[in-house]
């Protein structure tokens, strides 16, 4: 599971620790996009396999006055180097996605899973956008609500944050949670600190930590993970997931859509 960090215009950057924490639990590289007010332009960076180098690129290229994309990759399909980092421009060619360093009208990153054909080299992201998002019916009418809430409601539980240049603000789709003290918005929990985090961690993680002597030895074990709920993101024991419309959500979740599809009166697990 990916995260995104969308910085809007007059909002300072993450914190280095929070950018340390997001790029620890997403390792597989990261990148930024961002927007001057200048030149009205998108410029993307990306293909950063390392926190420091990442760290010194934000902070030297971004200003407070920007609005900017910060993403962090944790790979799901599609070659793990630095041209499949996001953000991507909005293109119909995939290779042309893969550049490292461009300037472009409209860029966008992802956080989730597309139902894309498998390719060992592009990722459902690369192959969503080009056969999808860079459609001119959709990419050339991002301002148009209409064309927002279809985006909306074809994204099912995935997260994707769009900075285009003809655009002040960063246009998010999904549930994204609000920092309010920093003001900066965030595509899941990724981006606390571990002691915070260790809940959300994939399955395959928790036999090092319970085998690594550190304090997860206090909180986790192999037996207590489970899967993530496909809705919110949320790790959970694998006797508490439920199953609807071919998704395992947490109870919450559940309860949450059941209620929804009740005309609003509350269910039961």
């Amino acid at each position: 599971m990916c995260i995104i960090c969308v910085k809007q215009a007059g909002v300072k950057l993450p914190k280095d620790k929070t950018i340390r924490a997001m790029f620890e639990n997403n390792s597989n590289g990261a990148g930024f996009a961002y927007k001057t007010e200048k030149d009205d332009t998108v410029k993307i960076e990306k293909g950063f396999f390392e926190v420091k180098a990442f760290i010194d690129a934000v902070r030297s290229k971004v200003r407070r006055e920007y609005s900017a994309v910060l993403h962090f990759r944790l790979a799901t399909s599609g070659a793990t180097d630095a041209g499949n980092c996001h953000p991507f421009p909005v293109l119909r060619d995939v290779e042309t996605m893969r550049q490292t360093s461009a300037i472009v009208e409209i860029a966008a990153a992802h956080n989730g899973v597309f139902s894309m054909p498998t390719d060992k080299l592009y990722s459902d992201t690369q192959l969503w956008i080009a056969s999808r998002l860079a459609d001119d019916s959709i990419v050339k009418n991002l301002h148009r609500s209409a064309v927002q809430h279809l985006l909306q409601d074809s994204l099912g539980t995935s997260k994707l944050a769009i900075i285009a240049k003809s655009m002040k603000n960063v246009l998010m789709f999904g549930a994204f949670e609000h920092d309010k003290k920093s003001g900066l918005y965030y595509s899941n929990t990724g981006y606390k600190k571990d002691r915070e985090y260790w809940r959300f961690m994939p399955s395959k993680w928790a036999g090092h930590f319970a085998e690594s002597g550190n304090d997860f030895n206090r909180i986790t074990s192999p037996s207590t993970y489970g899967e993530h709920c496909e809705l919110c993101g949320m790790w959970t024991p694998d006797e508490d997931l439920l199953e609807r419309e071919n998704m395992l959500l947490c109870q919450s979740c559940w309860s949450t859509m059941k209620t929804a599809d009740n005309g609003g009166r509350p269910v039961v697990c």
